[in-house]
């Protein structure tokens, strides 16, 4: 379809700017206007940071507007529905999968109907190109993501989450794993604008960024240029965030214990965004539950 821009700049001046799905930070919301349809967004971490936390957080504040698609590559169904539970209820996930007493429990009935209450999350998992040791030939099927996701939004998904990309193995056998994330984000970013929804992709950091991040007496603040194989994620990518949580690095192990309901300063670091500003938002994450959340609001923000 060919548009004249001239003859219709009264109309589309006239459309006010509109917030996308909420990502359950509302700081993040006012710096990025949320997960808007027709963009690619990168979440991207160490390991530990809490990368799946954050996603599990996106799809519980998307759900609760629109359904939701994801593409767990990392870990199954039964364990983000865990997750999610235990992150509505606000209740420590490590000590109460072990037991709990009757408050906890009415907490995780009441989180149960909460969750039931969503709008539609739906799973694709084990598709055949998703496979971390899938070997990739031209006999192998189809484009099975591509074919996933038009299921699921047949059935009403408009955002789609996707953990991890590193993960994905799709289409023939390329010559490097740079070419390979070419052809996997050309083709995301491409679902994107096709279906307009947006879609969240969770990355790694490389090795080296990681090694970075634990070494006290170097800068642990993670940039787009730690993305492993990141060169086509950060080209294709409208929005890239980064996650970071300063307590990791003055922590030791031992001071780790996730069975006390304590929280801690973190960052999301918009490292990119194609039509807004970067920065750094300010936000609260609390381990017990697994659950990146709002300062409260006397606390000094950059956004």
């Amino acid at each position: 379809m060919i548009i004249s821009i001239n003859k219709n700049l009264s109309t589309v001046l006239s459309v006010p700017d509109m917030m996308g799905y909420d990502t359950g930070i509302q700081k993040l919301n006012d710096a990025i206007h949320g997960y808007q349809p027709g963009q690619m967004i990168t979440i991207a971490a160490s390991a530990d940071v809490g990368k799946t936390s954050f996603m599990t957080d996106g799809i519980i504040s998307v759900a609760k507007q629109v359904p939701v698609g994801v593409f767990s590559l990392e870990m199954g169904t039964k364990t983000v529905t865990e997750r999610a539970l235990y992150n509505l209820a606000g209740l420590n996930y490590h000590r109460c999968k072990k037991s709990r007493n009757k408050s906890e429990q009415r907490m995780v009935d009441s989180a149960t109907k909460e969750l039931a209450d969503l709008n539609d999350i739906f799973f694709a998992e084990n598709c055949d190109c998703m496979y971390p040791d899938y070997i990739l030939s031209k006999s192998s099927p189809e484009d099975s993501i591509e074919l996933a996701l038009a299921e699921m939004y047949r059935l009403g998904a408009r955002a789609f989450f996707l953990d991890y990309i590193q993960l994905v193995r799709w289409g023939v056998k390329t010559e490097s794993e740079t070419l390979r994330l070419k052809e996997i984000t050309n083709k995301l970013h491409r679902l994107c604008l096709e279906y307009n929804v947006p879609i969240i992709i969770l990355s790694q950091l490389t090795k080296e960024s990681a090694n970075r991040f634990t070494k006290k007496d170097s800068d642990p603040i993670p940039t787009i240029s730690d993305i492993r194989d990141g060169g086509y994620i950060i080209n294709d990518s409208d929005i890239i965030l980064l996650l970071y949580r300063p307590e990791l690095i003055r922590k030791t192990n031992s001071e780790l214990d996730l069975l006390v309901d304590a929280q801690e300063e973190a960052q999301v670091i918009i490292g990119k965004s194609r039509n807004g500003p970067v920065g750094v938002v300010k936000c609260t994450f609390l381990a017990y539950c697994m659950s990146w959340r709002d300062r409260a609001k006397n606390d000094e923000e950059l956004f």
